[in-house]
């Protein structure tokens, strides 16, 4: 069975009333206006009032292991394409895989064991978390630490990269990121609960820890994407200032689309994602706003040779 459906939306939100031309290869003629291959979606939205321009048109199926959909808006004539990407694109885009992330604090009553054993940091290899540290975050204007052992204070647990990055599994470092990824949604909640607090009355027992007494809070933050994961010069070929760099190839301007997070610049920054935006935004007003309304920006009165532009400035 099939589990696919076309959606026809306003552009505020709203469901028209329109008919719907879809062209699907096999299912129709086409028109000559949209031209489309043997995998794209195309057509023409019309309205009592002829073509509907600024339509969202939203492709969706689940037949795909994962829920899958495309979303395109239709042209001033109601023209819409659900097209491909081009294959080394798409080849490129896919290995942009993330690496996933769990950061877990647990709020103690209070840090005695820490002091009674005179330690602030500690490792635990081979434990569900692989280490445990004491998280006492800077001191600002009225917003003071603990001072005291007597105070409460947060923990940071680290998880062991046994589950994050399947360590030893011989898998390809995207492959482990996709099996870690899988095996972490399979995690519940009270299985982390359960592993921390028996590990923290194990390491900090012997300090008088109380995982029952003591613990006042858990909160656990699961990304099952989280870092873009870039290259590796381990097994990645030198990607230093090339324009073939994956990131580079899956950041390419498609039609009236670009492309703009941290995995378009091949690092897991927050800048690096703003600068990226720039980018994009900035791709889209050279290429597709200016070309369309012809605004005279200054940029294209500034000194330079014939042909310079965009660059001129």
């Amino acid at each position: 069975m099939t589990n696919s459906r076309l959606g026809v939306v306003g552009a505020v939100g709203v469901v028209l009333a329109v008919c719907v031309m879809v062209l699907v290869p096999g299912l129709g003629a086409r028109q000559a206006a949209v031209q489309i291959d043997g995998d794209d979606i195309g057509g023409v939205v019309t309205g009592p009032n002829g073509p509907e321009a600024g339509v969202w048109v939203i492709a969706e199926t689940t037949d795909l292991p994962t829920r899958f959909n495309r979303t395109v808006v239709t042209d001033d004539q109601g023209r819409y394409v659900v097209p491909d990407l081009p294959a080394a694109q798409k080849a490129a885009l896919h290995l942009a895989v993330r690496k996933p992330l769990v950061t877990t604090n647990v709020a103690i009553r209070n840090w005695r064991a820490f002091q009674k054993l005179g330690v602030s940091s500690i490792n635990c290899p081979g434990m569900f978390y692989q280490s445990i540290s004491v998280d006492l975050p800077p001191a600002i204007g009225g917003y003071q630490n603990a001072s005291t052992p007597d105070e409460p204070v947060v923990l940071y647990m680290s998880l062991t990269a046994r589950i994050l990055e399947k360590a030893g599994s011989g898998l390809p470092p995207r492959e482990q990121w996709k099996e870690s990824r899988a095996e972490l949604e399979k995690i519940t909640f009270e299985t982390f609960e359960g592993n921390i607090r028996e590990q923290l009355d194990r390491v900090l027992g012997p300090g008088g820890f109380d995982a029952q007494r003591d613990v006042a809070g858990i909160i656990i933050n699961r990304w099952g994407h989280a870092y873009a994961s870039g290259s590796n010069e381990l097994y990645d070929p030198d990607y230093s200032h090339r324009m073939d760099a994956p990131w580079v190839v899956g950041r390419q301007q498609f039609g009236r689309i670009t492309i703009s997070n941290s995995d378009a610049a091949g690092v897991s920054l927050t800048n690096a994602a703003w600068q990226q935006s720039h980018r994009a935004v900035n791709e889209l007003i050279t290429n597709v706003v200016r070309p369309v309304f012809d605004f005279q920006w200054s940029e294209r009165d500034t000194a330079g040779e014939p042909g310079d532009y965009p660059n001129n400035f």
